[in-house]
């Protein structure tokens, strides 16, 4: 809206070509590589957290598995790997981006998968025989926002099917011991 201003089709060009995506090479993905681009959560490495959850996965998992807050599908690809009994994956992310990459990085699955552009923290309507998640804690600023993990707590819990199995990671400090006792035994 200024009188001096004019568009700038080289700084433009030179924005979308930093946002593009990429092929990241990672020994921590099943097939070596996935599908990435800066901006989205560890949009270039396997974060600490996830892969430690992804260590800790049993190879049991079996039916129908939900990933909450799935980013750009890390932990899909670690139960597609590890666990041959399930029979569907649904994928559930807020950030569209995300979950763009989410759906090419899982695009050669041997199963159903089927991408949600939602908020898990709105709930799910959905019902699933195991649920992993590494919940988000922080908005758009830095500031821990344990409230939001928690709120993926209580959709899992009502999102499981009796007997169902919640594989979650959080870091020590967040405060999600009530939230655990009041959705699960």
């Amino acid at each position: 809206t200024s009188p001096n201003a004019a568009f700038a089709p080289a700084l433009l060009a030179q924005w979308a070509k930093a946002d593009a995506r990429r092929n990241v090479i990672s020994p921590n993905v099943p097939n070596g590589s996935f599908m990435s681009r800066p901006g989205v959560f560890a949009w270039d490495r396997v974060d600490a957290a996830s892969a430690m959850l992804a260590d800790a996965l049993p190879n049991d998992l079996r039916g129908r598995v939900a990933d909450f807050g799935a980013g750009w599908g890390y932990l899909s690809l670690q139960v597609l790997a590890r666990c041959p009994k399930v029979a569907s994956l649904d994928l559930y992310e807020a950030d569209a981006r995300s979950l763009a990459l989410a759906d090419e990085n899982l695009a050669d699955a041997h199963l159903p998968v089927h991408c949600h552009w939602h908020d898990v923290a709105r709930g799910v309507d959905e019902r699933f025989d195991a649920i992993v998640c590494n919940p988000p804690f922080h908005a758009l600023g830095r500031g821990d926002r344990p409230d939001i993990g928690r709120a993926f707590i209580a959709a899992a819990a009502s999102a499981l099917k009796p007997g169902g199995r919640l594989w979650l990671v959080a870091n020590r400090h967040l405060p999600y011991e009530q939230a655990l006792g009041e959705g699960f035994a």
